[in-house]
């Protein structure tokens, strides 16, 4: 039981981290990295 709790939480953890990911992939990228990609889809 005690090493599941952690497995569960690395999970939940991974599966966060995926998720901003992919939003930020997807066209919800953070205020930074909206110039860089709108200057590369310009060019």
């Amino acid at each position: 039981m005690r090493d599941k709790k952690p497995d569960i939480f690395w999970v939940v953890a991974v599966v966060v981290a995926l998720g901003i990911a992919s939003t930020t992939l997807m066209g919800e990228p953070t205020p930074q990295m909206s110039p860089q990609q709108a200057g590369i889809m310009v060019r």
